[in-house]
């Protein structure tokens, strides 16, 4: 029987195999010193942006599906993993969103624009006016849709009908913000007793506009002249808005009241939202970031110097905030760290797969013994 030779592998051993080596050191070291923190205590990370356009509104349907709108129709959606940009029906600057679900949402714009997400793509319904959007919100029971905008403009959306009907409002001023909420309750009188909807919702605007709603829009006393931007309700005695001049206003059931915070001076608060009765946050002109404790409103050191327009937060520990050249900015409940996080991740994700094609292109050299 003929004797099949042993064959010796030799690697040459120069300068790729260093390489390979090199760029693995680098990727690992890069890797492990992801995510880097500024400073202990609360903190936001920097998120990788697919936009520099401005970003206006962020709404979370829950910690895997998000949206974003913004600038020239910007629609952006969150997977879980990344925020990617999403095909628009519209060039028209978004304002505002809203999503009852991860099948059924609107987005409202300047001109009068309105897209509605169907579950698999966004489609441009006519609204009947060429007003600016500014913002839309829905009831919980029966995810009845408002939106809302310049000179008093208030749209309800019949589902019956299909179609955008203009709403008579107590006020000539803009309309900025709204926020809807109702709910069930149990009335034991008169025996053997019923069940009956409590609606309350808020709308706030221009020249310190405030509006109620418990099924009809009223007009509400409000402390200030102020811009106000954004509202946020946490209960029939507890709600919150802010506006210009850094404006902040609390409801306590009875009466709308100035609350003072640690902002002075030119600037403005244009995002606002309140987890619980003892964490909310209020974003704003260049970059400013406030956290409500229960207590008072103090200021958290913020990655960026660009306006916030929105925030959402999905729960106490994991938030999301976006604003102007298309800044997002995400909240991990522990830390802040610097913006270079994506940018790292790529760099160590690219090193590792060079290290990897080098070494698979080493030449190696067979030889049998002679």
């Amino acid at each position: 029987m003929e004797t099949v030779p042993k064959m010796l592998v030799v690697v040459k051993m120069k300068t790729k195999p260093l390489i390979c080596l090199v760029l693995l050191i680098m990727a690992v070291a890069l890797s492990s010193s992801l995510p880097l923190a500024h400073s202990g205590g609360r903190a936001w990370i920097s998120s990788f942006s697919p936009t520099t356009k401005n970003l206006f509104d962020v709404f979370m349907v829950n910690a895997t599906d998000g949206w974003i709108v913004g600038d020239d129709g910007t629609i952006l959606h969150w997977d879980g993993v990344s925020w990617t940009a999403f095909p628009s029906p519209t060039t028209e600057d978004l304002r505002g969103i809203y999503m009852d679900s991860s099948t059924n949402g609107w987005a409202v714009g300047l001109n009068g624009v309105t897209i509605h997400w169907n579950g698999t793509a966004w489609e441009s319904v006519n609204s009947g006016t060429t007003e600016n959007l500014l913002d839309v919100g829905a009831t919980y029971l029966t995810a009845s849709y408002y939106a809302v905008g310049h000179h008093a403009t208030m749209l309800w959306w019949n589902e019956t009908s299909e179609a955008w009907e203009p709403q008579t409002v107590p006020t000539t001023n803009g309309l900025r913000a709204i926020t809807m909420f109702d709910f069930l309750i149990w009335v034991p009188y008169p025996p053997p007793g019923h069940m009956e909807i409590i609606r309350d919702g808020w709308c706030v605007g221009d020249s310190g506009t405030i509006l109620h709603w418990d099924g009809t829009w009223t007009s509400v006393s409000s402390p200030t002249i102020a811009q106000l931007n954004k509202v946020s309700r946490l209960s029939n005695n507890d709600a919150w808005a802010v506006g210009s001049s850094w404006t902040m206003l609390h409801w306590d059931g009875t009466q709308w009241s100035i609350v003072s915070t640690p902002k002075s001076g030119y600037g403005w608060f244009s995002a606002l939202y309140m987890v619980n009765s003892t964490d909310g946050w209020a974003m704003g002109y260049g970059g400013s970031i406030l956290h409500w404790d229960g207590t008072s409103w103090s200021e958290v050191a913020s990655p960026t110097t660009e306006t916030l327009n929105s925030v959402f937060m999905v729960n106490a520990t994991e938030g999301w905030a976006v604003g102007l050249n298309g800044v997002i900015i995400r909240w991990t409940g522990t830390e802040w760290v610097i913006p270079e996080f994506p940018t790292s991740l790529m760099l160590s994700t690219l090193l590792a797969a060079t290290a990897l094609i080098t070494l698979y292109k080493t030449k190696i050299k067979r030889t049998f013994p002679r």
